[in-house]
């Protein structure tokens, strides 16, 4: 009933192992998912299989877990997006001063640019954006919260162990 609801890769994935049995496709579909979400997932299916019970009670743990890795990309895309708009903002009124400056002061520009320091130093302001930049990028696409978790739910014992 789910592969019906399913469009894109996940769709054609599914359709060219069509042939195999389900414990060979969700064991298949590991290779998609690179998530340990998923790993838990194979888990509790082996356990309902093997042990029988409450499906919904043995994937409560699961449901909690996702729950929670969605509401922290959520937050952190939230948190990234406004950081986003701020660092834009801050840096194109820095940038916007500095061209004002230029047009305003253009009947000094000659004697500014003749002296020794504005060249280095407007270099050196636009490395410094460069540094910026870069670190916010690098922070603002870190997901390092993800693999933590991954990290964490290794080394939790597993009612298999």
């Amino acid at each position: 009933m789910i592969k019906e609801s399913i469009s894109g890769d996940l769709r054609k994935e599914i359709d060219s192992i069509d042939h195999l049995d389900v414990e060979e496709k969700l064991d298949y579909l590991k290779n998609y998912f690179d998530s340990s979400l998923y790993d838990f997932f194979l888990k509790i299916i082996n356990q309902y299989v093997f042990n029988g019970g409450d499906i919904i009670g043995i994937s409560q743990l699961l449901i909690f877990d996702s729950r929670k890795i969605e509401t922290s990309l959520d937050n952190f895309l939230m948190v990234s997006k406004r950081k986003f708009i701020e660092f834009s903002i801050l840096w194109g009124i820095t940038i916007g001063i500095l061209i004002i400056l230029q047009f305003s002061l253009s009947m000094f520009y000659e004697s500014i640019l003749s002296m020794i320091f504005y060249a280095p130093l407007i270099f050196i302001f636009f490395i410094i954006f460069l540094i910026f930049l870069y670190l916010f990028l690098k922070h603002n696409f870190n997901l390092s919260f993800i693999n933590e978790w991954r990290e964490k739910q290794n080394e939790k014992p597993t009612s298999e162990n």
